[in-house]
This record gives structure tokens, sequence and C-alpha cells, in this order.
């Protein structure tokens, strides 16, 4: 136990974190600011959630195009070169597809108390002065818990989302290629 949490009993909170995992501090002092440290923790992840799908959407825009310019006329060697444009633009698609739909895994977070955080735990609360009372009931340790454990659930998205950008980003390299293969085999043919 660190010297910030001596004599005081560990606190479970409903996310699975103790509260000596909370103390921050080096000197035994605790931290102040630890929930606004969190937020800050969450939009950073929320933003790279947000500029992965914004990179995702341009793919398939790209990919789009490879797949409208594929006319399927021209000798075998065109058309051999057009498929393949074709296919890895709709494998790149379908990895855009992937970053956009990618989301929690089941079980990521062991909380089954509503939290103050998490939008669908907000609006089980029927009325908006529940969701007052409870925000303000709520300790600044306990929602940064609630902050952190959602945090590390939105890093968890990031993470599948990069994952399948990487093969959409790799795929769509590959059919610029090939288009750029079959327009210079076109104009080679003219």
């Amino acid at each position: 136990m660190s010297a910030g949490t001596e004599g005081a009993a560990a606190h479970a909170y409903p996310c699975g974190m103790d509260s000596a995992l909370l103390d921050l501090s080096t000197d035994g002092v605790r931290r102040h600011g630890l929930g606004q440290d969190a937020f800050h923790v969450l939009s950073y992840n929320q933003e790279l959630v947000q500029f992965v799908d914004s990179k995702a959407g341009t793919l398939i825009v790209v990919n789009s195009l490879f797949i409208a310019a594929s006319s399927g006329g021209g000798g075998p060697v065109m058309r051999g070169l057009e498929a393949t444009c074709l296919t890895l633009g709709a494998v790149a698609i379908l990895a855009c597809l992937r970053v956009v739909l990618a989301g929690r895994r089941r079980g990521e977070l062991p909380s089954k108390r509503p939290d103050v955080v998490f939008f669908q735990d907000i609006v089980r609360r029927q009325r908006a002065g529940s969701y007052v009372r409870d925000f303000g009931a709520t300790s600044e340790e306990e929602l940064a818990a609630q902050v952190l454990a959602r945090a590390h659930a939105v890093a968890g998205i990031a993470a599948q989302k990069f994952d399948a950008y990487a093969l959409a980003r790799s795929a769509t390299a590959f059919a610029a290629v090939v288009w750029i293969l079959t327009r210079a085999v076109a104009v080679a043919v003219v």
C-alpha cells in the first residue's frame, strides 16, 4: 500500500479499479485534478477514433474511384490489371468498413452499475434530476476511475480501428500502383 493510502481502506469502484491505483503521487500526497486528467485521456483517445474514421472515409472515396474507373475493356492484360485493381479496391473498402464498424468487445467493462460518464448509463436514469444527484454524489476519484475505464475501452476501439486501417491503407497503395499500370498499358496500347 502506498503512503497516500495507508490507514485508509482501498475502495473498489464499479469499473473494477481500486482507489489505491488512483494514488498517482510519488510523495504520498494525493494528486488534485485527477478527474480533469482522466477526461483529457478519454478525449485524446476519442480524437484518435475520429481521426482514423476520417482517414478510412477518405480511402473509401479513393477506392470507389478506382472501382468506378475499371471499364472491363481491352485485352487480357488490361482486363487482368483492372480486375486486380477492382479486387484491391474492394478489399480496401471492406477493411474501411471494419474501421467504421469497430466497437468494444463484450465484457470489456466489468461494471454492472451505471456510471455517470457513459451515455447509455446516463439515459438509463428516469429523470435528469436523478443523474444530477448521482453525478454530484460521485467523488473525484470515482469519477476519474469511471472515465479512465471508458478511456481504456475507447483505446481498445482505436487499436482495432488502426489495425483495420493498416490493411485498408496497404490495399489502397497496391490498388493505386495497379491503377497507374493499367493507365500506362492503356496509353501504350493506343
